[in-house]
């Protein structure tokens, strides 16, 4: 009876245990869809690094007649695997760290930033060059 009732009040508990989906695509947060003739959103690696015992990936966004900074809203780079998200512009480029798991994680990251990227992309009518398009 113990153990039972052990249980029942751990369920709830353990069904946050579970392992998360790291791939899982973004919250899906209303973003008003445009359509902006001769747009091209484009991303350059940016470098990696470890921080505080995590791998810290850095990727530099530019776009053609949109703000880059758009890259920053949400839903945009809000993959369950990432901590840590820093988001800048510094002239035409902004610039998105996060950290990831070492190692696995880099397939999280690519697959969070070819996700991203499309979408940002899609939002805007816009075309996708260079890497994870």
């Amino acid at each position: 009876m113990q153990f039972t009732s052990i249980l029942l009040l751990a369920a709830p508990l353990l069904a946050f245990a579970a392992p998360a989906d790291m791939t899982a695509d973004p919250v899906n947060v209303a973003i008003e869809a445009r359509k902006v003739d001769g747009c091209v959103v484009s991303s350059v690696w940016g470098g990696e690094w470890t921080e505080n015992g995590l791998a810290r990936y850095r990727t530099k966004f530019t776009a053609k007649k949109i703000p880059s900074s758009d890259v920053c809203k949400v839903p945009y780079f809000s993959c369950m695997a990432m901590t840590n998200r820093a988001c800048w512009t510094e002239g035409d480029t902004t610039f998105v760290d996060a950290s990831f798991v070492k190692g696995a994680g880099f397939g999280s990251y690519t697959e969070c930033l070819r996700k991203a990227k499309a979408q940002w992309a899609r939002d805007n009518g816009c075309a996708c060059e260079g890497e994870f398009c």
